[in-house]
């Protein structure tokens, strides 16, 4: 009897553990459901007053019936920001005054320097659709507040770099950048340069689309002309672009970067220009941290423009020699396929004795970094020994007027 009933009562006890866990179960899943569904609900109900506000507003009572509808925009009065940027982006999407609409743009802009938040909220938002309709069919004056307003929006919220790219924003300040050359539009140019050296700026994907653009052999031609302004910050593009090159080698091997690209001869012919002229030393700066950052582009019998930044060495301008200094490094690194070849020119040109100064404690200015590319040529050209007699003897006498 014993032996029957056991299993029978195994087995009840069993259902009723099954039982009771579907309860169990139940009554969660309706816990959690009265969560959503109010969630929902609220969710609703807020629609519902955005909807009604905006039917309000597009079509105005005359009955009194709605007043209390009238004023912000219902979610905007929980965030007034929120509101603020859908104005602001309305102004310039709606094609008002160029004044109104630069005017909107530069509040934008203003907005973005100051708060990511602000930055993030817009593109979260849209105001990338807005823009890419100001650059296809705005003003000129219009064009340039949007495409500054661009750059601060990338340099505050970095993640935008991605979006503009996706709605074609780079293709479009290429555009503006390189059409036709008139005085007028300097300003514009320079806007639209500022906007993509921010767009470029540690993008790999970006980077190459704008190499990769037809319109980029025209950087050829803003190196040379006259505006100063467009001239320094199409460098700073540039520059982005090939510090991207310097760590991504598929970037590196685009022929944008070979030496017989009409970019990479007014690059060189520019630099050669500004240092047999004593040109614009803002200009020579730029122009040095390129060429340092193409130092693998060069070939081995290119020994002319290690010639000429060992030439810089004889000046006096802090930053001059610090730039040229960097960029003799870059030639002489191991990373570079012909840094033997790169590290005799160094040396033969005459830079070691200079080198030698810069990197030393008694030195009137005092160059750290010009010790790396000591160690660099010393180790590659161990036969050029001279120049390492002259650095004891330098040191030997420092150390005894010490």
């Amino acid at each position: 009897m014993a032996d029957t009933v056991k299993p029978i009562l195994i087995s009840a006890v069993d259902l009723a553990v099954q039982v009771i866990q579907a309860s169990n179960e139940a009554r969660l899943f309706k816990k959690e459901w009265d969560v959503v569904k109010i969630k929902m609900l609220v969710r609703l109900e807020r629609s519902i007053i955005n909807v009604s506000w905006l039917l309000n507003v597009s079509t105005p009572s005359h009955d009194g019936k709605h007043e209390q509808l009238t004023g912000l925009l219902p979610f905007a009065i929980r965030d007034p920001t929120i509101f603020l940027i859908y104005e602001l982006m309305a102004i310039l999407y709606t094609g008002t005054l160029d004044d109104d609409a630069c005017e909107a743009a530069r509040s934008l802009r203003s907005m973005a320097s100051d708060n990511p938040r602000c930055a993030e909220i817009m593109i979260r938002n849209g105001l990338c659709s807005v823009f890419v309709k100001i650059l296809k069919q705005g003003s000129m004056r219009v064009q340039a507040e949007v495409a500054c307003a661009t750059s601060v929006l990338v340099s505050s919220f970095s993640e935008s770099q991605d979006l503009f790219a996706q709605h074609d924003v780079i293709q479009l300040l290429l555009s503006l950048l390189t059409s036709k050359l008139e005085e007028d539009s300097w300003h514009m140019k320079a806007m639209a340069a500022k906007a993509l050296r921010e767009l470029a700026k540690g993008n790999s994907s970006i980077s190459k689309s704008i190499t990769d653009s037809k319109r980029f052999l025209r950087f050829a031609d803003l190196l040379e002309i006259q505006d100063r302004e467009v001239r320094l910050i199409s460098l700073m593009v540039l520059i982005e672009i090939t510090s991207v090159a310097e760590m991504d080698s598929s970037l590196r091997r685009h022929s944008a970067f070979k030496c017989k690209s009409p970019v990479f001869k007014a690059i060189v012919n520019q630099f050669h220009k500004l240092i047999e002229e004593n040109g614009d030393m803002v200009l020579l700066i730029p122009y040095i941290t390129l060429i340092g950052n193409l130092a693998r582009s060069f070939r081995a019998s290119d020994t002319s423009m290690i010639e000429q930044l060992v030439k810089l060495l004889g000046l006096r301008d802090r930053e001059v020699l610090r730039e040229a200094i960097v960029a003799l490094t870059k030639f002489a690194i191991p990373c570079n396929y012909l840094h033997i070849d790169h590290s005799r020119a160094i040396v033969e040109a005459g830079a070691a004795k200079r080198l030698i100064e810069l990197s030393s404690l008694g030195c009137e200015i005092r160059i750290p970094v010009a010790s790396e590319v000591l160690i660099c040529i010393a180790v590659h050209v161990p036969e050029k020994n001279k120049s390492w007699k002259y650095w004891n003897v330098h040191r030997s006498n420092h150390l005894s007027k010490s």
